[in-house]
């Protein structure tokens, strides 16, 4: 008797914490569908890339963030122009 008292208390705790979090996470898609996940105990499995050629892999990371940076700088640069024009 007991028992089922303390198990219907610990549901209603976690049901009130889960249903707060879902509330406060609403706006945040991310982080909602990520405590859903873990809630189903869903993981996605890590998958890395293989290679027999460990120094083209480091080779194609490198080339991959430099024109990432390359990108972002370019796009900042844009918007110092566009932001320069506005106040001039």
């Amino acid at each position: 008797m007991q028992s089922s008292a303390v198990k219907e208390l610990i549901f209603d705790s976690e049901k009130t914490y889960y249903s707060t979090l879902s509330e406060e996470q609403k706006c945040d898609p991310k982080k909602l569908f990520s405590n859903g996940s873990k809630l189903m105990n869903r993981h996605a499995p890590k998958q890395l890339p293989t290679t027999d050629d460990d120094e083209h892999l480091a080779n194609k990371f490198a080339d991959f963030f430099h024109a990432k940076n390359s990108t972002i700088s370019k796009d900042l640069d844009q918007m110092k122009a566009t932001t320069t024009n506005v106040y001039s």
